[in-house]
């Protein structure tokens, strides 16, 4: 599918603002944890996360803004700072 096929293209966006791949252990057990966000040509920012520990471990949220998004990494110590 060609991108001009697509109804709304300002959706799409294949740049990642951010993404971050960490390995930790957990009681002795190996977990990955995935945090990775797009900022779409509408501005809008779409985040996909895994957390296999969480419940669902994996979602996707959109944010509304860069500063909206940036304040949500501000709050989570494992995004913070990479």
């Amino acid at each position: 599918m060609k991108l001009a096929d697509i109804e709304n293209a300002a959706l799409y966006s294949n740049q990642a603002i951010r993404s971050i791949v960490e390995e930790i252990f957990i009681e002795g057990e190996r977990l990955l944890r995935i945090h990775t966000a797009w900022q779409l040509k509408n501005g809008q920012i779409l985040l996909y996360e895994y957390s296999p520990r969480n419940s669902p471990p994996s979602n996707f949220c959109i944010y509304d803004c860069l500063d909206d998004y940036n304040e949500l990494c501000h709050e989570l110590d494992w995004v913070h700072g990479k």
